[in-house]
């Protein structure tokens, strides 16, 4: 429109883009910083696919090359795909490297052992509970289970949730008649 017909006033790719746009120096170097990039990215996903056989950042970096050097970063879509993989390619790149480092020396002191799983003949074929092993006092059977409080069911308590239940329940009902015999005891007879 401005010289009265159509066409561009400047290269259709990325390359003369960049160049006509930012000048001749800030172009060039915005252009060597991406082939850097490329450059060090695909070297990168060589030496993994070489030390770990692992080719996936080498995948990553043949879908996201070409974009990467010569891609249009004007459209937001061709920018975005290009960050992503390029930032998918690195990670890739660092995931076998933990596995070749040295290991991590184990704790002086290590956690204790969590206790085996206590036999329950409530569970359907008589398998372990899951929650008795973090039980203090595990229950062996359901007869040993605490009962539930007059008024109350309960309908989907695990073993372990009722003998909590009933030790909350001792404890507040013990705190209830030391409260009531300090009252008795400060209170004169009538």
């Amino acid at each position: 429109l401005y010289e009265g017909e159509r066409r561009f006033l400047f290269a259709e790719n990325e390359l003369g883009r960049v160049m006509f746009e930012s000048g001749p120096i800030v172009g060039s170097a915005f252009l060597l910083l991406r082939l850097c990039i490329v450059v060090f990215l695909f070297s990168q996903a060589l030496r993994t696919l070489r030390r770990d056989r692992h080719p996936l950042a080498l995948l990553l970096m043949a879908a996201c090359g070409s974009e990467a050097l010569l891609g249009p970063f004007g459209q937001a879509t061709t920018l975005g795909f290009v960050t992503i993989t390029c930032g998918l390619c690195l990670a890739a790149n660092r995931a076998g490297a933990s596995e070749t480092a040295e290991p991590v020396p184990k704790r002086a002191n290590p956690l204790p052992p969590l206790p085996p799983p206590v036999r329950s003949s409530a569970l359907p074929g008589g398998g372990a509970s899951p929650t008795s092993a973090l039980s203090a006092r595990p229950v062996a059977s359901v007869a040993e289970a605490p009962a539930p409080a007059a008024g109350r069911t309960s309908r989907g308590r695990s073993l372990y949730a009722e003998q909590m239940h009933r030790e909350a329940e001792e404890k507040i009902r013990s705190q209830e008649l030391e409260a009531k015999s300090l009252k008795e005891e400060t209170d004169p007879p009538a």
